[in-house]
């Protein structure tokens, strides 16, 4: 039997998936696959006006580039992706086509397997103006349709399948949860040295907490800036390092008019997009991961700085306490009073710095990519049974 896999989201350029959740999954899941799965014939396939990504392909796999979607101001807008693999699958004519991300899926395509990563715009209706315009609504249809004519839909979390089934009316049987993991050949903790080249590289001050990700309102960013002014007034030598592409999103300026309200601007540090060489030292050389979000999917960047032995202060909200166990400080992530308050506790000596460098490791170990791609090829080969 044929699988087929879309790996366009592994491709820099394509949307913003390869820096992303997206991208990870794809890298952990796919050169997996085939070994797990020995019996089919696999087909990746890529976008050939793209860079192709950097990871070998396994033996046995045969690589497809397709063109790419319409682009209109630079950008492929989702009805015209709608035609872009149509030409090849037809060709290929596979059994099962993995699509990494439900917004990438083919409408009525036989076979669909697709990852549905969080409801997001769903449950923050107001911030995403999913149905202000005929467009927006267009696409919400779009995105429900390709879902529910799916055969097996994939998720991260627990919490994300419940919210599947309740905002798109789809059966939970047919959802699987294969969760998220990290590489922990690559996070674990560093050595001293690895973390002051990291803080050379990125001009990091010697103590800092850190956040890692976006700054849409659902981060709910601003009362972590506001926790932070609180927690300064006592504590003079420790800063916030906030990293990622923060200048290419909408709300930054918001965040800097933010952060120059608390009278924070020599305080906080924006030191860009991390290398994922170089994410590790920089989890390892901080005081705590803050991760204040209101929602997520799973929250990958807690695992991540749980297995380089960093504490982690965030809420028990949505799929956080999936990613986490007992091993964060929760707090109430809407009271910046409080938020603070956890900030003096990691600070303060406490064992749970030790807890972490001890336990955090062994947590992101049980959240293996092989343990992810593993669920990933039971549920595709239970649904190829059943085609049989």
């Amino acid at each position: 039997m044929k699988i087929a896999l879309d790996m366009r989201g592994s491709q820099p350029g394509y949307k913003k998936h390869a820096h992303r959740g997206i991208g990870r999954i794809i890298q952990g899941i796919a050169p997996r696959l085939p070994h797990l799965i020995p019996d089919c014939r696999f087909y990746y396939i890529y976008d050939k006006k793209l860079p192709r990504p950097q990871f070998k392909a396994p033996p046995r796999i045969e690589e497809i580039f397709t063109r790419g979607g319409l682009s209109f101001a630079g950008r492929q807008k989702t009805l015209s992706l709608q035609f872009a693999l149509r030409p090849e699958l037809r060709k290929i004519k596979p059994d099962v086509t993995l699509f990494f991300s439900h917004e990438d899926a083919l409408l009525f395509h036989r076979g669909s397997v697709v990852f549905v990563y969080d409801m997001i715009p769903y449950v923050f209706p107001e911030q995403y103006n999913l149905r202000g315009s005929i467009k927006g609504k267009l696409r919400c249809r779009l995105m429900q349709k390709i879902v529910r004519n799916s055969e097996l839909i994939l998720t991260i979390s627990e919490n994300s399948k419940s919210d599947i089934a309740k905002f798109w009316g789809v059966s939970p049987e047919i959802i699987s949860v294969v969760h998220a993991a990290v590489d922990t050949k690559i996070f674990y903790r560093r050595s001293p040295e690895e973390i002051e080249v990291s803080k050379g590289k990125y001009s990091l001050p010697e103590k800092y907490f850190l956040y890692v990700g976006g700054i849409d309102p659902r981060k709910n960013i601003s009362s972590m800036i506001k926790a932070f002014g609180i927690f300064v007034k006592s504590v003079q030598d420790i800063n916030l390092v906030l990293a990622g592409r923060l200048k290419e999103q909408a709300e930054y300026r918001e965040l800097i008019g933010a952060i120059e309200k608390n009278d924070l601007s020599v305080r906080v540090n924006l030191p860009g997009y991390i290398d994922d060489d170089d994410l590790p030292a920089v989890y390892s050389g901080s005081e705590a991961l803050i991760f204040p979000s209101l929602y997520e999917g799973f929250g990958l960047p807690i695992l991540e700085a749980l297995a380089c032995g960093t504490p982690v202060v965030t809420s028990r909200l949505s799929a956080i306490p999936e990613a986490a166990g007992e091993l964060a400080l929760y707090c109430d992530v809407t009271d910046p009073e409080e938020i603070a308050g956890a900030m003096q506790i990691v600070t303060s000596g406490s064992e749970l710095h030790q807890k972490i460098l001890v336990d955090g490791p062994g947590r992101a170990a049980t959240m293996s990519w092989d343990n992810v791609a593993s669920n990933v090829a039971n549920a595709i080969v239970r649904l190829l049974y059943d085609k049989t």
